[in-house]
C-alpha cells in the first residue's frame, strides 16, 4: 500500500510529491489504518490531470479545493525563486567563512547537503548546537544562524536551514593525484551527520547532496588506500582514466530524506555521486566491470 500511494503520487503530480505513508495497527481489530503525510512544498504549485489544473486547499469541509487563480499561481511560482535566493545567500556566508582558513589556489573537496528548497528555518541554532555537542564536534563557534567548527585544513558548519557543509583540503601525491579515498570518506560522513540534523527536527522534504573538487586542473584521482582490499590504483591501466580537464568539478543529485537513513539507498546515493566525478577523470563508468569495481570499493565502506 504504502509503495502503490507514493508511485501515484510521483506519476499523477507534477512536480512529483514524496508523501510519507505508514500503516497503523487498529487495536483490538484486524484492520490499519494508512497515514499520509505532506510537508508543505515550496515546489508548488502541482498540477494534475496531465499537468493541466492546479488545486488549492481552502478549508472549507463540503469544498476543500478550488481551482488556483494566476496571482496565486504567480505567487507561489515566485517563492519557488526566492527559495533558490536564500539558499545561495546562506551558502555564500559559509563558504567567505569558510575560506578564512584555506590557502588560495589549494585544491579542496566541498560536501553540502540542503533541503532543495530552504525557504525556512527547519531548526533552531540553539538545538543545532546542543546536536552537535552530542555528536561529539568540538571545539564549537557560534556564527550566524548555526555553527561552525575548525580544524586544520577542515571547516564544518551546520546551519537552522538544514545546511550541512564541509570543506576539506586536499592532498596531493608526487604524481599530482588527489587521494579517491578522500570523497568516498567526507562524502559519507556528511550524509551521516545530515541524517541526525534532519531527524531531530523532523524534515522530510527532498534534500540535495553536492560535492565540489576545486583547483583540480591537471591533477590525476589515486586510490592509495585500496591494495587493503586486493585492489589498485583507480586510475591504473586497467580502469584508464586521465588528468582532469577543469579547474572545478562539481556533481550533485536530489534524494529523498528516508532514502539518507536507509543504508542500502545511502550506497546507491555514494555511488551515483562518484560515477559523476569518475567521469570527468575519463574514467569509463558506463562499462560494467569499472561499475562493480566501484560499487565493491564502496561497500568496503571508507577507509
Amino acid at each position: 500500500m504504502p509503495e502503490r500511494i507514493q508511485q501515484r503520487a510521483l506519476e499523477g503530480i507534477h512536480p512529483a510529491v514524496i508523501p510519507e505513508v505508514a500503516l497503523v495497527d487498529v487495536p483490538n481489530s484486524e484492520g490499519v489504518v494508512v497515514v499520509v503525510r505532506v510537508d508543505e512544498s515550496v515546489q508548488a504549485p502541482h498540477a494534475i490531470q496531465n499537468s493541466t489544473r492546479i488545486y488549492i486547499r481552502t478549508g472549507s469541509i463540503a469544498e476543500p479545493y478550488e481551482l488556483a487563480d494566476i496571482d496565486r499561481i504567480l505567487y507561489m511560482l515566485r517563492r519557488r525563486d526566492n527559495s533558490q535566493a536564500v539558499a545561495q545567500q546562506i551558502l555564500n556566508r559559509i563558504e567567505k567563512r569558510a575560506s578564512r582558513n584555506f590557502p588560495l589556489d589549494s585544491p579542496t573537496l566541498t560536501v553540502i547537503a540542503k533541503p532543495v528548497f530552504p525557504y525556512r528555518p527547519v531548526i533552531s541554532a540553539l538545538d543545532v548546537y546542543n546536536l552537535c555537542k552530542t555528536t561529539g564536534l568540538f571545539p564549537l563557534r557560534r556564527v550566524e544562524g548555526g555553527v561552525s567548527t575548525v580544524h586544520p585544513k577542515e571547516y564544518l558548519e551546520f546551519n537552522e536551514y538544514g545546511v550541512a557543509y564541509h570543506k576539506i583540503a586536499l592532498s596531493i601525491s608526487d604524481q599530482q593525484e588527489i587521494n579517491y579515498n578522500d570523497f568516498l570518506l567526507y562524502l559519507y560522513r556528511l550524509i551521516e551527520r545530515s541524517v541526525t540534523l534532519y531527524k531531530r527536527c523532523e524534515y522530510l522534504g527532498n534534500i540535495e547532496i553536492s560535492a565540489r573538487l576545486q583547483e583540480v586542473l591537471d591533477k590525476g584521482l589515486g586510490d592509495p588506500g585500496s591494495h587493503r582490499h586486493g585492489g589498485s590504483k583507480i586510475t591504473d591501466a586497467t580502469l584508464g582514466g586521465s588528468k582532469c580537464s577543469d579547474s572545478e568539478v562539481f556533481v550533485s543529485g536530489q534524494y529523498l530524506t528516508r532514502d539518507l537513513e536507509n543504508p542500502g539507498k545511502r550506497s546507491d546515493i555514494i555511488e551515483e555521486l562518484t560515477n559523476q566525478l569518475l567521469w570527468t577523470f575519463d574514467i569509463a563508468i558506463d562499462k560494467p566491470w569499472i561499475r562493480e569495481r566501484v560499487r565493491r570499493r564502496i561497500e568496503y565502506g571508507p577507509l
